[in-house]
């Protein structure tokens, strides 16, 4: 090992060149000189490194890291402040975990409380911000892996063993935990160094591709369920080969990404359990949870194959999944070579079958798509608007290659089935199971693909959740304009459905007073405004094309954008 000048911040930093992240989005403290030395270092040397992205809200520099590798594919590091920016950061670290996004999250903390005089940060570290057994303790539950740095001459192979970790199946955030002493010591240098393993393919078994293709060439009636496959555009290309070389239809069991598009005759939406008895093949492809509840399963008489890079979620408390052959690889490649198999003529796939599969498929289609444009028609001169409007507008104002972001929770259903789509990568569902997600998802996804438009659709309850001004500050600090669309109800319409579901009858039912359901909104248009973009509200569908066009143009020119939608249920 050799010893250099350098310190812990430059050992931090050059693990993460090592590691190809191309980002460092922190919510920082004051623990943290040695990394933004080190970054300025870089910068004035022109070395090629991560760039630094500084918010204002821990949530949302974790939701911003999660929203530019779910587009782009590639990990990023997130530094915050000590267990405080931890606990802050903690809900969206938790649906990172849950959506297996990797990412290496440092956070700081004190060895010596002040008795080194020479590195002491003050009184707080020891009566505020120091926990028993670090902070780690605190991540333990919801990331997949976490450490504290004991020595200096451990962490840069920590950081990027950290790295490496997160990046295989399962995939996840990990935590790195460094004292701030550590990040003062020289920066210890290992003597030799190997290429780290960030891209790992796991290995497709032709014996497993062989019996997914003889099921398939024997069914009559094949299903393909999945939830993310579109994660890459290769995913989303790889389905669609596949389910036109054979009439195959795809149930999103919901879509968290694009995985299919929805003007396809082949695209059968999200509802399964009606439809559980139409098929005897079901292939379930990156699908946590393709039936629900859990005792309405395919029939006895129904193979169900079930591919992914991890079938098994250990971080699921309950997760059934009744298949005749589990086949863990990675999904992408495991449809390449299935396709590839399927073309080389190797089974006799029956073309009569293949044909009526299709026709059948395209007569459905066509009676989906007339009851959508009743649906239409009945809704477009509602005021205020109906939501099924608003979806319809979006799909004819839009660009073509438009991206969304939806956190919208009780018009999520309408959003993915009115608001048309035909690219990959061009939806995107924050998961996890809280709120507070789709700003900072939207802004990473914007720095991950900054030619395309990308709109992020906020119910006004979800809207509130999110660090907004934060948000804000970034869209315009970093040049991400962003289009937002609140899909504005004044309520938490979840909260109203449940507790109808439960009490139909009940003392709010028949009173009309609902608890924990209105919401007295602020002015949006406001918040947008003092950071120059541009805002509108409107209630009236008339004007709704022209204020998402003037939106549009807004964005064109740069600016950020917001239309306040107002919405009759």
């Amino acid at each position: 090992m050799i010893e250099s000048e350098l310190d812990g911040g430059e050992a931090i930093v050059e693990a993460f060149r090592q590691l190809g992240i191309e980002y460092v989005i922190s919510s920082s403290g004051s623990e943290w000189p040695p990394i933004w030395e080190a970054l300025s270092r870089q910068r004035i040397q022109g070395k090629k490194g991560p760039n630094y992205i500084d918010c204002w809200h821990e949530s949302l520099a974790v939701s911003m890291a999660m929203g530019y590798t779910k587009a782009s594919g590639r990990m990023q590091a997130v530094v915050l402040h000590t267990v405080v920016g931890l606990l802050q950061g903690s809900m969206a670290i938790r649906a990172a975990f849950s959506e297996q996004i990797p990412m290496v999250i440092c956070v700081g903390e004190s060895a010596s409380f002040g008795e080194d005089s020479t590195r002491d940060k003050g009184s707080w570290w020891l009566t505020d911000l120091g926990v028993v057994d670090g902070p780690t303790r605190f991540a333990e539950p919801f990331v997949k892996w976490s450490s504290s740095v004991k020595d200096y001459r451990t962490l840069y192979n920590m950081v990027e063993r950290a790295g490496e970790i997160a990046s295989q199946s399962p995939r996840g955030p990990v935590l790195i935990s460094v004292p701030f002493e550590l990040l003062l010591k020289p920066f210890f240098q290992p003597r030799r160094r190997a290429p780290v393993s960030v891209d790992y393919k796991q290995f497709v078994d032709p014996q497993q591709v062989n019996l997914i293709a003889q099921w398939l060439s024997q069914s009559s009636s094949p299903v393909v369920i999945t939830e993310s496959l579109g994660e890459s555009a290769d995913g989303f290309k790889n389905l669609h080969k596949l389910c036109e070389l054979l009439a195959v239809p795809v149930i999103e069991k919901p879509a968290r990404y694009s995985n299919f598009p929805t003007e396809h005759p082949l695209h059968l939406g999200s509802d399964l359990k009606s439809r559980m008895n139409d098929f005897d093949f079901f292939l379930v492809i990156s699908d946590r949870a393709p039936w629900y509840p859990q005792s309405s399963v395919p029939s006895e008489n129904a193979r169900v194959a079930v591919v992914d890079s991890c079938p098994f979620r250990p971080n699921m408390p309950y997760q059934p999944l009744y298949a005749d052959t589990y086949v863990r690889a990675d999904p992408v490649l495991f449809l390449e070579k299935l396709v590839e198999r399927i073309q080389s003529g190797e089974y006799n796939i029956d073309q009569n079958k293949r044909n009526e599969r299709l026709a059948r498929w395209q007569s459905e289609y066509k009676k989906k798509t007339e009851t959508r444009q009743l649906a239409i028609e009945q809704a477009k001169n509602k005021r205020p608007i109906d939501p099924v409007w608003l979806c319809h507008v979006l799909s004819e104002v839009m660009p073509k290659d438009a991206v969304y972001v939806e956190e919208t929770v009780t018009h999520g259903d309408l959003t993915r089935n009115f608001i048309l789509r035909d690219n990959p990568q061009s939806f995107f569902h924050p998961g996890g199971g809280g709120l507070g997600l789709g700003l900072g998802t939207a802004l990473g996804v914007k720095m991950a693909l900054p030619e395309r438009f990308v709109a992020c659709l906020e119910g006004d309850g979800a809207l509130l959740y999110n660090p907004i001004i934060q948000a804000l500050g970034a869209a315009k600090g970093y040049d991400l304009p962003i289009l937002i669309v609140v899909f504005n109800n004044h309520s938490y319409g979840s909260m109203k459905m449940s507790h109808t579901m439960e009490y139909p009858k009940g003392a709010a039912v028949t009173s009309g007073k609902f608890l924990g359901v209105d919401i007295s909104v602020p002015n949006f248009s406001d918040f947008v405004t003092s950071f120059g973009g541009y805002a509108a509200k409107v209630d009236d569908p008339a004007k709704l094309h022209d204020e998402l066009g003037n939106a549009i143009s807004a964005l064109n020119s740069g600016r950020l954008g917001l239309v306040d939608v107002v919405l009759s249920k």
